[in-house]
């Protein structure tokens, strides 16, 4: 069995690198590369977050995300120069928030 601690990570790590790749490449037009190296996926992961290629159950995350504005936060990390081991401890700060506020929620 899958605990839920395993699905909200498999799905929010995903949704936040996606939303994060699409604003960077929509606001910033960063380069595909460039946001790859960045968030330390490949290229072509990059070009599926982008565009659209991945799951309703991760859309619906990525919908989540950008509303609360998580997305604008690590993409202004990632303008500001930030190293991928800073952008990627933001990106799991963020994973572990969205999963304590599912706990609480289901409380």
């Amino acid at each position: 069995m899958v605990s839920e601690c395993d699905t909200t990570i498999r799905t929010a790590i995903p949704a936040i690198r996606i939303a994060v790749a699409q604003l960077l490449n929509k606001k910033y037009m960063v380069p595909q590369g460039q946001i790859a190296k960045k968030l330390g996926v490949t290229q072509a992961a990059v070009n599926k977050y982008i565009n659209g290629k991945y799951s309703v159950k991760i859309s619906a995350a990525v919908n989540l995300i950008k509303r609360k504005g998580y997305d604008s936060t690590i993409a202004e990390l990632v303008m500001s120069g930030k190293g991928i081991a800073e952008v990627n401890a933001k990106i799991d700060k963020v994973a572990s928030s969205i999963y304590l506020s599912r706990t609480q929620a289901n409380k």
